[in-house]
Order: structure tokens, then sequence, then C-alpha cells
């Protein structure tokens, strides 16, 4: 098991792309599609992207509401990379 930092940033959608969520960590980065989930979109993107069964907080919500900071405990191979 591995303990690491996660940062989420939202991006609106584009003429070309729809609204997605930056998911990045200290192995890389991914985008995930934007839920619309009237829960919390930034942890459903993080939960997508290392698992369900990943422990996963909430360290710091932005104020502008366009990315949080997460904690995850995760297996190793499941990282980003």
């Amino acid at each position: 098991m591995i303990t690491f930092g996660v940062t989420t940033r939202y991006y609106g959608a584009t003429n070309s792309r729809g609204a997605r969520i930056r998911v990045a960590s200290y192995r890389g980065r991914t985008f995930v599609p934007y839920s619309y989930d009237p829960s919390d979109a930034h942890e459903i993107a993080v939960r997508e992207v290392f698992g369900a069964d990943a422990d996963i907080r909430l360290v710091c919500p932005s104020e502008s509401g366009r990315g949080d900071v997460y904690l995850v405990t995760a297996e190793d191979n499941s990282v980003i990379g």
C-alpha cells in the first residue's frame, strides 16, 4: 500500500470536448469525463482512476469549486502511470 496526494481540476466543455476532470498524482495525470451526478464529481473521478477499494480522503476543497486535494491510499500498481 502507498499513500500519496492527488489533485483534481475541473475543465469546462469546449467545441470539441465535453466537460472533464483532471486527476493528477506524483505518477502522472489523466482526464475523466465529468459526472453530472448530484454527489461530488471530483471524488467520483478519483475513485474511477484508483478503484473503489482505495481509501480516499478529502484534504482541501478549493474555494473556487474548480478542484480539490485528496489523500489516497491504494495498491502501488493502481496509481496512474
